[in-house]
């Protein structure tokens, strides 16, 4: 589905699997057989760009100044309700609770309502699975940043 004009969120699909596996010689990620998609729960998402850049003054700028960026790294904060049972990608990232290093790396792909796509490993962190008031739903948060820069892919109908 292609999108034109302004989109409501929920129009963003995130998928979620186990790390895609590197192809030699070009680094390009080979995405898992299966995604999960991660929207049951989910009442909010805050996508960050965090930048490192280098400010430089040059006589031919007058003493102004020129950024330069050098690094960047995308991340996603999701928000919501753990859904337990029907929310396989809950379970999923509930899995690598415990775990640390390589066992929290997987692969994302997000899909933006016109079609574009950020893709690759990524690394999860800051997991909630529960806890709250006892008459309300439990938390569900985690962070997803894609490892180095993700594959940023324009659908073939845009």
């Amino acid at each position: 589905m292609s999108y034109t004009g302004f989109a409501l969120n929920y129009l963003n699909k995130y998928e979620i699997g186990e790390a895609g596996t590197a192809a030699p010689g070009t680094g390009k990620i080979t995405p898992p057989s299966k995604l999960l998609e991660l929207a049951e729960g989910i009442q909010s998402v805050d996508l960050k760009n965090d930048e490192d850049s280098s400010d430089y003054s040059y006589y031919a700028d007058k003493g102004g100044k020129q950024t330069s960026i050098s690094s960047v790294s995308t991340s996603y904060a999701f928000k919501g309700h753990r859904r337990y049972a029907d929310s396989d990608a809950q379970a999923f990232i509930r899995e690598r609770l415990a775990k640390t290093g390589q066992d929290r790396v997987v692969y994302f792909k997000h899909t933006e309502p016109d079609g574009r796509i950020l893709s690759g490993n990524a690394t999860l962190s800051g997991i909630v699975h529960g806890g709250g008031d006892a008459g309300e739903r439990g938390n569900f948060e985690a962070t997803i940043t894609f490892n180095g820069l993700p594959d940023d892919t324009k659908s073939l109908g845009v």
